[in-house]
């Protein structure tokens, strides 16, 4: 049970919890600083408190790559733009969400579970996709609404889950 719970708040801060508007910005970003910390803890209390067994990550070097590139690329801001490491840390959060593919080999959550959020997570964004909707030009959420064309364009994050859901399902 724990193990959903911490997906799910994983899940729900790395989405930002859907930027409600009501939310202040920089609660937001503390909450998206804090999962990459939880998923970093996780991670090596797993390592040092549970017996290593060897199991196989299908893509442990491409999703090392990535980090490297991340890394990497806050000496080619700081070089190039003279930007601080701190504020290419803060602003390069998201990709620290890579490291939930590790943290889901350690902590062996079980699929079905997995799938479970997954799709819930899929009809709570379409929920609050058809809120936003049919509310619009009021915004609830801190996300770019545009009308372009007769039709009404929402950009929020959580479209992922949507799509893995629907591809799950088929």
């Amino acid at each position: 049970m724990f193990k959903k719970f911490l997906i799910i708040f994983l899940i729900l801060a790395s989405l930002e919890l859907f930027s409600f508007t009501f939310i202040p910005e920089s609660l937001l970003k503390i909450l998206s600083i804090a999962g990459v910390g939880v998923i970093v803890l996780t991670i090596v209390l797993q390592l040092i408190y549970s017996p290593l067994e060897h199991f196989i990550l299908n893509f442990k070097w491409e999703i090392l790559l990535i980090l490297i590139a991340v890394f990497t690329s806050m000496f080619m801001a700081n070089s190039t733009y003279n930007q601080g490491f701190n504020t290419t840390l803060i602003a390069q959060r998201y990709m620290y969400y890579y490291l939930i593919y590790y943290m889901l080999h350690l902590i062996k959550i079980p699929d079905y579970h997995l799938e479970k959020i997954i799709v819930a997570f899929a009809v709570v964004y379409a929920a609050f996709y058809f809120l936003q909707y049919f509310a619009y030009p009021t915004r609830i959420f801190n996300v770019r609404v545009s009308q372009e064309r007769g039709t009404i364009r929402i950009f929020q994050a959580g479209i992922a889950y949507l799509i893995i859901a629907y591809f799950m399902m088929l």
